[in-house]
């Protein structure tokens, strides 16, 4: 039987001897949506469907009919719910570690400078060679700010579906048996997972060199300058780094079970 209602009406019944009834099997319902933003509780399960009912109104009864039908149904099982949504990422840019002596300078900033000067070519030294410093940090501490996000919660089960009724009216005689099975409620769905993060405390340090050489012409009294620069200095300390990953989301709840009370 597939109908959701279905009515007989008729003067004689006849019930052939262990006849039954049995209505369809429903599976299961639809899923609930998954999230699909960051940190989102999934969807419910859709409850489960009912089982169709059937009314038979006899006035009779002939007389070979058995006095009972048997009728079995189930209602069809809650859906399983949706997966929460994953946690939110630590932001990419805000998170960013300097890599380079370059990126450290361009990150951060200047917090000395040292100029020094070189006298060459003979004993009068006639050429002056210039040497700068420029020192460079990015502090970086962010105890919280590079966690990552909590996942979502998982979203519920639906609700099992009511078994049918078989209900017969009349003065046939002929009383139903109703077999009403259990329906179980939906799974809920995966929870949502906490998202990879950093408690970072650090202070990146370098420099940029600036500075001259020379050659000696005419007999020490022509210079002849070339420029050079150069990074290097590259340091870290404190250098303190550890994992803040996000919490998975909370744990949703199972659909509830229909059974006949």
């Amino acid at each position: 039987m597939e109908a959701k209602v279905i009515k007989i009406s008729t003067n004689y019944i006849y019930v052939a001897s262990d006849t039954r009834i049995e209505t369809a099997n429903l599976g299961q319902a639809e899923k609930g949506c998954d999230a699909i933003g960051v940190g989102q509780e999934g969807g419910k399960g859709e409850d489960g469907a009912p089982a169709g009912n059937l009314t038979i109104t006899a006035s009779k009864k002939l007389t070979s009919s058995a006095g009972s039908l048997m009728f079995t149904s189930k209602g069809q099982t809650g859906g399983e719910g949706g997966s929460g949504g994953g946690g939110k990422p630590m932001d990419a840019d805000f998170c960013k570690q300097p890599t380079t002596p370059q990126q450290v300078a361009n990150m951060g900033e200047l917090y000395d400078h040292t100029h020094t000067q070189h006298k060459h070519c003979g004993l009068i030294n006639t050429c002056h060679c210039d040497d700068d410093y420029w020192y460079y940090r990015y502090m970086m501490n962010k105890p919280d700010g590079c966690c990552g996000g909590d996942g979502g919660k998982a979203g519920n089960g639906g609700n099992g579906g009511a078994a049918g009724l078989l209900t017969i009216t009349g003065d046939s005689g002929v009383y139903p048996i109703n077999n009403r099975l259990p329906a179980n409620g939906g799974s809920p769905g995966p929870r949502g997972t906490g998202a990879y993060g950093l408690t970072i405390d650090k202070v990146f340090k370098s420099w940029y060199r600036a500075y001259e050489s020379v050659e000696c012409w005419d007999g020490h009294f022509s210079c002849h300058y070339h420029d050079h620069d150069s990074w290097g200095g590259w340091a870290i300390n404190p250098n303190n780094q550890t994992d803040c990953p996000g919490q998975p989301g909370e744990k949703g709840n199972s659909g509830d079970n229909w059974e006949e009370s």
